[in-house]
């Protein structure tokens, strides 16, 4: 046992405590936030709207603060940027539990939506980048996992504690965790491997990877780029539209409540899967070769929520199986389009232009879906729509990434030919 101790590389330490921070920053804010709607809309005596315009207020929010990611960790540094950040996000909730109009759930959710920008991908996928050369997909798989499991583990504790106790208790509850989950970070976390007195984690035997991140200095050019930015705001919009509006599809095609709860809970467990699969697949043959294989399962996840009105289980069933397993390409697989993307030096900046076009396209879909509902009478024609989006971003993707590969470009060199 000690040996086998001795040989699990501290790295893995740090994907851990980087798991728990995601599952604070962006699962306590983003995945599991919509429990609470309905109760802050009971408590508060909000409307409807005014329920989505505090999910809106954190988006935004975020959106204003992802430009500056970079300046506020070279101002303080990852590990401790962080720890500001978890401690921010248990203030937040603070302020939730105090809150007893619209105008404070707005203040709270501003506070949220801060920690949502600076401390969500952003400085995970930096830290994987830092500590593995090898099994960087697995790596923020796992970390990206974090938030995942909240759709899983939150819905039911958060429920119970809510009708069993109070909206407020839940609130404060959930500071409490992430005040502990401050205090893990701060003993776990480590900027560099360096710091530990150790390299990255490199495994020179493993699988076939079908691109190379750039050599120090090399620079994309400027029109891949821009095709990669478009590509991830459309992406934005058809994927994260597609997650959002799961529950409210069935939900208007007739569904019962308890039927969209277990599709949910399915949605929860294949989301969770996926994204360890997909960033293994990453791993071992390739971000252009994984992304044909999920995008396909993506694409046929959404164009099966569009045979929603039919009422059929079995469609409902196979299509949340295909979303959480194709829905990762969202997640983890921006942060690996961007080290794909890169130099080493440049990793920070890439990664923050592509969270800001992914959450631009995010609040862009807000409202579209709604509107199209509202005027056709059903969610499934704003799914084709999505799933078109979904479809002309893969399509940009996969193009720059075959390009690259044929063009035998000094900056993304194919390691398979």
């Amino acid at each position: 046992m000690e040996v086998a101790m001795k040989k699990l590389h501290y790295g893995w330490f740090v994907c851990a405590a980087c798991t728990l921070v995601l599952f604070c920053t962006i699962g306590f804010t983003s995945t599991a936030f919509s429990v609470y709607i309905p109760y802050i809309n009971e408590f508060g005596g909000l409307t409807k709207t005014q329920g989505g315009v505090i999910i809106m207020v954190r988006c935004l929010v975020a959106l204003f603060f992802i430009p500056i990611v970079e300046i506020y960790y070279q101002r303080t540094n990852i590990r401790i940027g962080v720890v500001l950040m978890l401690i921010t996000l248990a203030g937040s909730f603070v302020l939730y539990s105090v809150a007893q109009s619209f105008a404070g759930f707005c203040i709270a959710a501003a506070v949220s939506g801060v920690c949502y920008g600076l401390g969500g991908m952003i400085p995970i996928s930096i830290l994987i980048n830092r500590w593995f050369k090898s099994h960087q997909g697995l790596a923020i798989g796992i970390c990206s996992a974090g938030s995942g499991a909240t759709a899983i583990v939150m819905p039911p504790i958060l429920t119970s504690l809510i009708e069993k106790i109070s909206l407020p208790f839940a609130f404060l509850t959930q500071a409490a965790f992430v005040g502990i989950v401050a205090v893990i970070t701060f003993v776990v976390l480590r900027n560099t491997p360096a710091e530990k007195g150790l390299k990255p984690l490199e495994d020179v035997h493993e699988g076939i990877q079908d691109t190379q991140q750039p050599q120090s200095g090399e620079q994309i050019p400027r029109k891949i780029m821009y095709r990669m930015y478009m590509a991830i705001l459309l992406f934005g919009m058809g994927g994260y539209g597609t997650m959002q509006n799961i529950a409210t599809l069935y939900a208007t095609e007739g569904f019962s409540g308890m039927a969209i709860s277990l599709l949910m809970t399915l949605y929860g467990i294949a989301l969770l899967l996926g994204k360890l699969l997909y960033g293994r697949s990453t791993d071992l043959f390739g971000t252009y070769k994984s992304g044909y294989i999920f995008s396909a399962i993506l694409i046929t996840g959404g164009a099966l929520c569009c045979f929603a009105g039919f009422g059929s289980a079995k469609v409902a069933i196979i299509s949340m199986i295909c979303l959480g397993l194709g829905l990762p390409l969202i997640t983890v697989g921006i942060s690996i389009c961007a080290k794909d993307m890169s130099c080493p030096e440049e990793y920070g900046k890439v990664i923050k232009n592509f969270q800001f076009f992914l959450m631009a396209g995010s609040a862009l879909s807000g409202p579209i879906p709604g509107v199209i509902a509202d005027i056709s009478g059903s969610y499934a024609p704003a799914y084709a729509l999505l799933t078109t989006l979904i479809f002309a971003s893969v399509i940009l993707i996969q193009y720059t990434y075959w390009q690259t590969r044929r063009n035998n470009s000094k900056l993304l060199t194919d390691m398979d030919v």
